[in-house]
């Protein structure tokens, strides 16, 4: 039989379509680097990169490099808590140290943060969060530091993703840490730690954040409905519309 034909078929025989949730831009995806490093600019005496808010630049970055160590974290908003049948995180790289495979791992975070919005070239650390706070606000009278620098979070549920030059990768199956995040009532939050194996001091990675190039940023895809087509011992997605 013709494939194609095969394939009108099956889908002709679905008794319903599945539906997918894009979650993409400011009111979906909330996201930040965090800087592990002392002398962030050498014009401010003492000044510590640790105290740097990112949320509102255009890329995150995870990893190594000669200088400095970095985490992105990620909050999903947009989310509903409705467990899909399947999830795929997608991140864009846009740049990197170096062409090998790095691994990049990905928890779930234990404790809220709140992205902030500094956004010039040297902000003063006035809000938002850093390596050290999952918030900082002016005076850190409202501060809340997170309990380990670098964020909080559990290393028992784990996805991994190998990037290695710009373009798309896709971080799956996503629908463990969003399970974790029901099964606990916590925050739909993530940090992306790079494994920083040799040589680690070009392991960094960049990839487009929310406040950036909008087909950059990145999406989370919820998928709901059948079961996946089955045909030729690959499994097929059916994709239409969007969920309301």
């Amino acid at each position: 039989m013709n494939r194609l034909v095969l394939i009108l078929l099956l889908l002709t025989g679905s008794p319903a379509l599945s539906a997918v949730d894009t979650l993409r831009g400011l009111t979906a995806v909330e996201d930040a680097t965090l800087y592990n490093f002392l002398a962030c600019d050498p014009e401010i005496e003492g000044e510590d990169c640790r105290r740097y808010n990112t949320g509102g630049l255009s890329t995150i970055m995870v990893g190594k490099n000669e200088l400095d160590d970095h985490r992105a974290v990620m909050r999903f908003p947009g989310w509903d808590r409705a467990l899909p049948d399947s999830s795929v995180l997608e991140l864009t790289c846009t740049a990197g140290d170096d062409t090998d495979n790095r691994r990049v791992f990905v928890y779930p975070l234990t404790r809220r943060f709140f992205e902030g919005d500094e956004n010039v070239a040297y902000p003063e650390p006035d809000s938002g969060v850093t390596w050290y706070h999952a918030w900082l606000d002016i005076g850190d009278s409202d501060s809340l530091s997170w309990t380990t620098p670098g964020g909080d979070y559990t290393a028992a549920v784990a996805c991994t993703v190998l990037v290695s030059r710009p373009g798309v990768c896709r971080v799956r199956p996503f629908n463990r840490i969003l399970n974790w995040w029901r099964t606990n009532s916590a925050d739909p939050g993530i940090v992306l730690i790079n494994q920083n194996s040799f040589p680690a001091n070009s392991a960094r990675r960049s990839f487009g954040a929310s406040e950036g190039t909008a087909e950059l940023a990145p999406r989370l895809l919820l998928y709901y409905g059948d079961e996946p087509v089955e045909w030729n011992g690959r499994r097929l997605k059916i994709l239409t519309g969007a969920r309301e």
